[in-house]
């Protein structure tokens, strides 16, 4: 398991892409395509947009301020999508 660290307004913070995690930012990407094509929904979705986030902030160390929880959020975000990306790219030559 890989251990990747991020800074956030001057603070680090630490996190594991576990598959566990990797599926929490999945729904949450989903969750804010649903805002986007629903903005009608948005208090439904809101909420578990909410809970999806407090899932993912549990696997960060030490635990995310409020201030800087976005940031890191978007940041493993970003980490789990160049990891997604690199494991398509590997996949695709391995099909060659």
């Amino acid at each position: 398991m890989i251990v990747n660290e991020v800074s956030v307004n001057g603070s680090v913070y630490k996190f594991a892409l576990t598959n566990q995690l990797m599926s929490q930012v999945e729904s949450l990407k989903e969750l804010y395509a649903l805002v986007y094509e629903d903005p009608e929904g948005f208090e439904e979705i809101s909420s578990r947009i909410s809970e999806v986030v407090s899932e993912i902030a549990d696997s960060i160390e030490p635990q995310a301020s409020s201030d800087d929880l976005d940031g890191v959020v978007q940041m493993i975000i970003k980490t789990a999508d160049n990891l997604k990306a690199g494991t398509e790219k590997q996949t695709s030559r391995k099909k060659r």
